[in-house]
């Protein structure tokens, strides 16, 4: 692991990172608006913010990070709010 991983590991450890894990970025929100849904990869997808709010609005996406921690948080926080049979495409994997 280099520098640079051990560091988003240590924030997601410790429970910081950049971003809210529960809100997309604008950017993401004003995008979606204008194209239609599609196949997505988002890279460096941390908790996973983006990723589900884009599945839900019917992209079909894959989320990956070198963060164990990140991938581990998106994984756990999103299945919560998926469990209600709801299963728009969306997957998380460590690189």
């Amino acid at each position: 692991m280099d520098n640079s991983q051990s560091d988003f590991e240590g924030a997601y450890n410790k429970g910081l990172n950049a971003r809210s894990k529960d809100r997309p970025r604008k950017s993401i929100v004003e995008i979606s608006k204008k194209i239609e849904p599609c196949r997505v990869l988002e890279l460096g997808c941390g908790t996973g913010a983006d990723s589900t709010f884009l599945a839900e609005q019917g992209f079909q996406v894959t989320g990956i990070d070198f963060s164990n921690k990140a991938i581990e948080q998106a994984k756990e926080f999103r299945s919560k709010l998926f469990s209600n049979g709801y299963t728009k495409s969306k997957r998380y994997r460590r690189i």
